[in-house]
């Protein structure tokens, strides 16, 4: 009896983890291509690995890859208006550039717009060119997106739309009603700014 208990437990336990031979298969050919990716192809690889984390919404080892990324030497540029895409991307060998998949609240279709008109000039071109929402322009400023565009820091656009469109600035923003996410803008730095929108500390 003790040897037929022990048996049963032994099969109940593998049952969490075993897989028929068809799965079984399928998955290691899975693995050994990934494996080989990962290797040959490192930058393209994690570019690809990271979009696919933020479109599907699973974050929770977005940490840990940016960190793998960096002890590879792997460096990342910092999401752009007219350089970036939806998707993470290979600039170089060894360096990515972030997408706007990475920024909350901005879905696919608002990014295929911004793409649609480009190149932008100036913060000014990109609104009158596009039709956005005061908190939508101010999410993609305090992401860096137009630092590029002038000599103006993050914390210096954002005052200037600010003022020329006579909005009170929110040093607390908040990203949505439903975010634990905030920070003050008068006590952070541009990349801490930066990197909390995004969701990880990629600068």
């Amino acid at each position: 009896l003790d040897i037929q208990n022990k048996l049963v437990n032994i099969l109940l336990n593998s049952a969490s983890y075993s897989f028929n031979k068809s799965h079984a298969i399928c998955y290691a050919i899975l693995v050994y291509e990934s494996a080989w990716l990962k290797k040959h192809y490192n930058t393209i690889f994690m570019a690809n690995l990271l979009t696919n984390m933020y479109e599907n919404k699973n974050k929770d080892n977005v940490h840990n890859i940016v960190e793998a990324c960096k002890k590879n030497g792997i460096n990342f540029l910092p999401v752009d208006i007219n350089k970036s895409d939806w998707e993470f991307k290979q600039c170089e060998e060894k360096t990515i550039r972030i997408g706007f998949c990475a920024i909350p609240m901005i879905g696919k279709r608002a990014a295929e717009e911004i793409l649609y008109g480009r190149t932008y000039s100036s913060m000014e071109d990109f609104i009158n060119k596009n039709k956005i929402s005061n908190n939508f322009i101010m999410l993609i400023i305090l992401a860096g997106c137009f630092n590029s565009l002038s000599n103006y820091s993050t914390i210096m656009t954002y005052n200037s739309y600010c003022i020329i469109n006579n909005i009170i600035p929110d040093y607390n923003f908040k990203l949505s009603k439903n975010s634990n996410i905030s920070f003050d803008i008068k006590n952070s730095s541009d990349v801490y700014m930066a990197n909390v929108i995004l969701g990880a500390k990629f600068l």
